[in-house]
């Protein structure tokens, strides 16, 4: 059996890396990986691929638009001339990316079998472009992985006709491997303090200049209390430039999967208003805010772990002052009961058998 997996961005890759390792184990399965070139920074990218021990993309795209639709049609393009060639049994595709849209959308044109990893996810916000790709990706699967029992739930009541199969969450696995390794902090960083809150955002929504402003009134209003860490995604870093950081926080260039596990885990809190980070915190016992009015992860909110504050001072102080009171009981087994990249490669071949 032939797959193609279908990558283009750092959270792709962190959950591609278990499943590669264990596919090695099949002989009867070819397994091939096509990087989109969605991200290009070697820190966004490639560092990912050397650390976690994935072998380089078979295909990688050079994307030349500077557009979202540019992107997309110039993946669109390469993508089909790519599965004409390969004629993939399976194409795997993950998360809700454009990358993800892209390859959702060629696959169903031409026919080609698609399994979406990380199914079923719902913000209800449509204004957000990774709302939109999930559903259109949902639809188009011939087959359907969900990491929450909420996900499988959800395209239950939207009447998906693909079957849904629970099979966790590879990216648990990803970060015990991350676990394992030593990290390499960079020399800009120094000394890792004692103390700290982990901070990121990188939402597009979150780079207007109304959003910047507050949070950088919130930073400040952070600053005054704790020292904090911001890993700046480039375009938060281009969007930020003129502003004034506050003297307690160390602004650095993204971490590489291990040194940002290591951070993570050692951290008194994460505010973010990543999808992805909410889930790792979880599993790493860090307590959460997440800077958006909405998330996919419900049921980090249910069990305490995980608070919506927005960008909005008040409830971000409150959450804190709250987990520092009362430290939150994380529960065990949302997410991991079972092994995800096993689950994923027997279904795939009980599938095409």
């Amino acid at each position: 059996m032939k797959v193609l997996s279908v990558v283009g961005t750092r959270p792709q890759i962190i959950k591609l890396a278990p499943l590669c390792k264990a596919m090695e184990a099949y002989p009867q399965l070819t397994h091939a990986v096509c990087h989109t070139g969605q991200h290009t920074d070697v820190l966004l990218s490639e560092v990912f691929f050397q650390q976690l021990g994935i072998p380089k993309p078979h295909f990688h795209f050079e994307l030349q638009a500077q557009t979202a639709l540019g992107k997309v049609h110039q993946m669109m393009t390469q993508l089909s001339s790519l599965f004409h060639l390969e004629e993939p049994d399976w194409v795997l595709l993950y998360g809700d990316t454009n990358t993800t849209l892209a390859g959702a959308l060629v696959a169903k044109l031409m026919g080609i079998k698609t399994a979406h990893i990380e199914a079923g996810l719902r913000s209800y916000r449509k204004s957000m472009p990774e709302e939109f790709n999930r559903i259109t990706s949902d639809a188009a699967a011939d087959l359907l992985f969900t990491s929450s029992h909420k996900g499988s739930e959800t395209l239950k009541v939207e009447a998906n006709p693909a079957p849904v199969v629970y099979c966790g969450d590879l990216m648990y696995e990803s970060q015990q491997l991350a676990l394992q390794a030593s990290p390499q902090w960079p020399s800009e960083m120094g000394q890792v303090p004692g103390s700290y809150l982990l901070f990121t955002l990188h939402r597009r929504e979150n780079l207007t200049e109304q959003r910047l402003n507050q949070c950088s009134a919130l930073l400040h209003r952070l600053a005054q209390h704790y020292t904090i860490i911001f890993p700046l995604h480039p375009g938060t870093r281009k969007a930020m430039k003129a502003r004034h950081f506050p003297e307690n926080l160390v602004p650095i260039d993204p971490l590489g999967y291990v040194e940002m596990t290591h951070l993570l885990k050692g951290a008194q809190a994460l505010l973010t208003d990543s999808g992805g980070l909410q889930k790792e915190a979880y599993y790493l016992k860090t307590p959460c805010l997440t800077l958006r009015a909405e998330t996919e992860w419900t049921e980090l909110i249910e069990a305490g772990v995980n608070q919506l504050t927005d960008l909005e001072e008040e409830r971000v102080m409150k959450g804190l002052a709250h987990f520092e009171q009362q430290p939150p009981a994380f529960p065990q087994s949302l997410y991991h009961e079972v092994p995800a990249s096993k689950t994923i490669i027997e279904t795939l071949l009980n599938a095409q058998s």
